[in-house]
């Protein structure tokens, strides 16, 4: 049993950031497991920029070590890696939270440049929360951040504080 499954961490845990108010928020913690270098660079680029916290990983063995020492509020997973893909990645994912429910389930979005519905079903069928297709757009790539960290009601708070950040600036 890898050592993720086994943990009783939560998920939820985030450094900080201070908004307009000078109140401290959570800021939002994105794991990226992508094997692609440049990927990982477009990622971290886009996601700060964004306000998120990023730690990039290069393979599913990588993830779920990276899920056991740190708490995390989305995974962004490569479906096609080394080692472990995200499937895998995934399937123990979701049985270490069955076996622990107070750690929380932790949202995943699918990354990957396999764009038929089919793709699309067998990730949603693996337990994954969304879809995305290679090359992204960073407007779909936004959209469906928030879409899902709304679902969990991680967003909403820091979402409307960093968007007047972004304004006032």
């Amino acid at each position: 049993m890898p050592a993720a499954i086994a943990s009783n961490q939560s998920f939820f845990r985030h450094p900080t950031v201070a908004d307009l108010f000078g109140e401290t928020r959570p800021r939002p913690r994105v794991l990226v497991a992508e094997d692609d270098e440049p990927n990982q660079q477009v990622f971290r680029i886009m996601l700060e920029r964004r306000g998120y916290s990023v730690r990039i990983v290069a393979n599913g063995r990588q993830a779920l070590a990276a899920v056991d020492e740190e708490s995390f509020d989305l995974l962004l997973l490569d479906v096609r890696m080394p080692e472990m893909d995200g499937w895998q990645v995934v399937e123990s994912l979701r049985r270490g939270e069955g076996e622990n429910p107070g750690r929380g389930r932790l949202p995943v979005i699918a990354l990957t440049a396999m764009a038929q519905k089919r793709d699309r079903d067998r990730c949603m069928q693996a337990g994954m929360d969304e879809y995305l297709t290679k090359p992204l757009r960073a407007a779909e790539l936004y959209a469906t951040l928030d879409r899902v960290l709304a679902r969990q009601g991680k967003a909403t708070g820091w979402r409307v504080a960093r968007n007047a950040q972004i304004q006032a600036m």
